[in-house]
């Protein structure tokens, strides 16, 4: 086997002199790298594991939010129906008034008419009774002025 080179750390100053030198070989790096990727698998393994957890509360969390949702949406949904059944009752009552309104309107137009015809009626009826009138007090006033002319 070669024989690994060192590899001195820190080199500093002015007139490039080496001041605290430290020698790692190529093995330590080689461990130091190790124990680094393996920190670094555990890191990732950690945060695997905290994804998953995470996400399985979340999940649960929001199936929970989807339960809610869905009951609130079946009693908005009942709620809903139960309005549409109090909308139709209540045009079916309003129907029933619109054809009571009609029925009255067509009973006060024939009593119209009808009150029409009685104010005739009555005229024609007062007509004739000024005739009548009017001829009785005529045969009236001969009665007198005959009955006044058999007493003088």
């Amino acid at each position: 086997m070669a024989e690994m080179p060192n590899i001195t750390t820190m080199q500093t100053g002015i007139n490039n002199h080496k001041k605290g030198l430290h020698m790692m070989s190529a093995d330590s790096i080689y461990s130091w790298a190790n124990w680094v990727l393996v920190g670094a698998l555990v890191v990732g393994l950690v945060a695997t594991y905290a994804i998953v957890v995470t996400g399985k509360v979340r999940d649960d969390a929001l199936k929970a939010e989807l339960e809610t949702q869905r009951a609130r949406s079946a009693a908005l949904e009942a709620h809903a129906e139960e309005q549409r059944r109090s909308v139709a009752e209540a045009n079916a009552k309003a129907e029933s008034f619109r054809l009571e309104i009609a029925k009255a309107n067509e009973q006060a137009g024939l009593a119209g008419v009808e009150a029409a015809t009685a104010n005739e009626s009555a005229a024609k009826a007062n007509e004739r009774a000024a005739e009548i009138m009017k001829a009785t007090a005529c045969r009236m006033a001969l009665i007198i002025l005959r009955l006044d002319s058999q007493h003088c």
